[in-house]
């Protein structure tokens, strides 16, 4: 997970870039094979009507949307720590919501090994799964790359 810590308004020190970096990667840990890239902005706020410190965080992820968090408090430590368990619990809540989504079959266990068959271990799953020796559910699988290509049909 790469990560990169932006000051506006103050100096990022040594001590506060290695907080949010440990903060981060605590509350990140249970999704970090699924995180990309994360932008944490730290900044003074010095608005007459108020004044406070920002923590603004990009969580990009790997074939999901990306998850924006944003807290303003008077201490800024506190606002990391509350943006930072909330980006925790989105992030827990994106990667179940895409684990129900994708029901059946994962196509990541296969995409992770390049240069293999796949298109042939995918039919083999799809044909073990059934007693009359066809694709499950009407779909037939087909490839014009190295990657199965799903598509739907009207059987019935």
């Amino acid at each position: 997970m790469q990560m990169a810590i932006q000051c506006c308004g103050f100096e990022l020190t040594e001590g506060l870039h290695d907080y949010v970096r440990k903060r981060l990667t605590y509350n990140l840990s249970h999704g970090a094979a699924r995180i990309g890239r994360v932008i944490v902005r730290l900044s003074a706020i010095n608005d007459p009507r108020d004044v406070g410190k920002r923590c603004h965080l990009e969580l990009h992820l790997k074939g999901l949307p990306e998850v924006v968090i944003e807290d303003t408090e008077t201490d800024l430590y506190l606002a990391i720590d509350r943006a930072a368990e909330r980006a925790g619990r989105t992030l827990a809540r994106r990667l179940a919501h895409s684990q129900q989504d994708t029901p059946g079959v994962r196509l990541e266990e296969y995409a992770e090994q390049p240069n293999s068959d796949k298109p042939e271990k995918m039919r083999e799953t799809m044909m073990s799964e059934t007693s009359e020796n066809r694709p499950a559910a009407g779909i037939v699988m087909g490839s014009n790359s190295d990657w199965p290509v799903m598509q739907a049909t009207d059987d019935d």
